[in-house]
């Protein structure tokens, strides 16, 4: 037998009003305790992953077009290139030698930038000469974001931590987060638009409003909120009623204060886990408040899926380069490199884990007039994790950095080949993820898909 409405909310939708809350989902969550978020982040599941957690994911972007020829895709500078100026002689002495790691069972080079991440070789896929098809920053962002060609700069698929929320989320309170970046969300269940931050920091505000009654004027807000959602429920409806989720919410909340979840976030607090955080990160930094948040998030089992912009500045044109790119890479990297190891406590094989570490675009192999290097499509992208084969698919041209054609099959240059664009990749790592690869257009890389996951 259905519920019946409040004799005071029976009257008939006002006309030309949109049907639902009056508060957008970010201003609610922040405004409001979480209480009228919860409502809106629907259907609601126990609070903190109480069930199996499912597979966690978090996408790093590095702002600007980094240097793939100091991190992801290195020349060795004894050889000779015709069309690549290494500029070893602009370049401090620890920022000019590449190192060896072994992928996948066979030795590659890594940029002598990416020295934090050697240690997680064991779980490292790239795919390197990626045709980015564009030097523009914002057609890049959108591109990169979502493995699908923009309209221009306006972003036309989902973000990946879009799609891999929808696919493994067990009911966390905010399944999709995004940190300092936009997140796009066209084709999934609004549940998965991704709660921003400008600041990582505004996790405790999310989170950890004040205990107790709401202030007044929020309590009306949600009043004026829960009106405007029974004008358009019918009296027939039979399902749960808008009251009805929004005490369920406050339960939430109430359970989530009770953990005091807000206090994992407290970086500076003096508890066993925050020493050992700060002994970690380098939380003097907004890469390491960036990637350690992100990594709490996933670890307090609030998030599914978190995409956050670790820094940037890599848009560096003149003779600034040689200084600022690779100490900006460095800092990045040391920053994802504590958030690999902190991810790896509790899954040290990435079983359950999975991180992708991406830029917009590359830049040129020569040093232009200025000292510095410009925009370049040879793009590379780096995954932490178990479900694709390790090691390196695809492969810029030795000597100029240029596009090639590769095998889709082992990923080796070859002339019949196909050009590696974003969509090859997205597609690869969604299928094995347990997503849905068509929207992506281009057939998965299934030969380098080890396992693929169940929702």
């Amino acid at each position: 037998m259905s519920k019946k409405h409040p004799k005071k909310l029976q009257s008939p939708p006002h006309r030309g009003a949109c049907c639902g809350p009056r508060l957008g989902r970010r201003s609610l969550l922040h405004g409001a305790l979480g209480a009228a978020a919860a409502y809106s982040l629907w259907p609601i599941r126990p609070l903190l992953a109480q069930e199996a957690a499912g597979h966690r994911f978090v996408a790093c972007f590095l702002d600007g077009g980094w240097d793939v020829l100091l991190a992801g895709d290195p020349r060795d500078p004894a050889g000779s290139y015709e069309g690549i100026d290494l500029g070893i002689n602009l370049l401090a002495p620890e920022f000019r030698d590449p190192f060896p790691v072994s992928m996948g069972g066979t030795e590659q080079i890594w940029g002598p930038t990416m020295r934090a991440l050697e240690a997680h070789a064991d779980l490292a896929t790239f795919f390197r000469g990626i045709n980015m098809n564009t030097v523009s920053h914002d057609t890049a962002r959108s591109y990169s974001h979502t493995g699908r060609q923009p309209a221009g700069a306006l972003a036309r698929g989902d973000s990946i931590g879009t799609v891999a929320a929808s696919v493994h989320d067990k009911g966390t309170l905010l399944p999709n987060a995004a940190i300092s970046i936009p997140s796009y969300n066209r084709a999934f269940d609004n549940r998965f638009s991704a709660i921003r931050m400008n600041d990582p920091r505004e996790i405790r505000d999310l989170i950890g409003a004040t205990r107790g009654a709401l202030p007044e004027g929020v309590e009306g807000l949600l009043n004026d909120a829960l009106e405007d959602a029974y004008s358009c429920v019918s009296p027939a409806y039979s399902g749960r009623l808008p009251e009805d989720e929004l005490s369920i919410s406050r339960d939430r909340i109430l359970r989530l204060q009770q953990q005091d979840v807000v206090a994992r976030f407290d970086f500076n607090a003096e508890t066993p886990e925050m020493n050992a955080i700060r002994a970690l990160y380098p939380l003097g930094n907004g890469a390491g408040r960036a990637t350690a948040t992100a990594a709490q998030l996933l670890k307090t089992d609030l998030s599914a899926a978190v995409t956050t912009r670790v820094r940037g500045g890599y848009d560096t044109h003149g003779n600034e380069w040689a200084d600022q790119q690779p100490q900006r890479l460095v800092e990045a990297f040391e920053a994802i490199g504590a958030m690999l190891t902190h991810l790896r406590e509790d899954d040290p094989s990435f079983e359950r884990t999975t991180v992708l570490v991406y830029s917009e675009f590359a830049r040129t192999p020569k040093i232009n007039g200025d000292g510095g290097r410009d925009h370049w499509f040879a793009d590379t992208m780096m995954i932490f994790g178990s479900t694709l084969k390790r090691g390196v698919f695809g492969a810029s041209n030795e000597q100029d950095l240029g596009i090639l054609a590769v095998d889709p099959v082992t990923g080796l240059p070859d002339e019949n080949g196909v050009q590696i664009r974003p969509e090859h990749v997205m597609a690869t790592l969604v299928q094995s993820l347990g997503g849905d690869p068509s929207p992506y257009r281009e057939d998965p890389l299934t030969a380098w898909i080890e396992k693929e996951l169940t929702p």
